[in-house]
């Protein structure tokens, strides 16, 4: 599905303060955006929002709850994101377990101190990351959320308390873990 903005030559965008909801496939295919301004009142992101951009730089707002599947989907700019607390879960469609960061270029995560839950599925599929940082303040850690990763190191923190199903489902980098 191609985005309203597909085939033109804008190159940055800002969203204007107040906004909640980054709709799904918005800028789906703008081959041309290179910079966004997402303001802190934004706590939807949907699927496909900026897959197939040149996003060099994604910074989710500190109040983030939900992002849609696919959301950088070929972009090959972005190489580090760091995942805000506040964030509660990741849309996958029911038939598939592509997280938001399903065909990106996403290389290190880092999740933000204070972060209880990472979701599940949320670098399922995300065949590029290779390094993720995971604060101590992490207990759960739900399905599929490394599967199909080149994860070689997962640090678990020590008051882990649930590891969700397929958690590192396809990974086939990492050969010891210390529970």
């Amino acid at each position: 599905t191609n985005g309203p903005f597909t085939g033109s030559n804008i190159q940055t965008a800002i969203i204007e303060e107040g906004t909640t909801t980054i709709p799904a496939h918005l800028f789906n295919n703008s081959n041309e955006l290179k910079s966004i301004d997402i303001p802190e009142s934004v706590t939807v992101i949907g699927g496909c929002a900026f897959a197939g951009t040149k996003l060099k730089v994604l910074d989710l707002p500190d109040n983030i709850t939900h992002l849609g599947e696919r959301m950088l989907d070929g972009n090959t700019e972005i190489t580090e994101i760091e995942v805000p607390k506040t964030l509660k879960d990741v849309g996958t469609n029911g038939l598939s377990t592509n997280g938001p960061f399903t065909g990106s270029n996403i290389q290190t995560a880092i999740i933000e101190e204070g972060t209880t839950t990472i979701p599940a599925h949320l670098f399922d599929n995300s065949n590029e990351l290779k390094s993720i940082d995971i604060p101590e303040s992490v207990t759960v850690i739900g399905g599929r959320a490394f599967a199909g990763t080149k994860l070689k190191v997962l640090d678990l923190p020590d008051n882990i308390t649930h590891l969700g199903e397929r958690m590192l489902d396809g990974n086939t980098e990492i050969t010891e873990i210390e529970i």
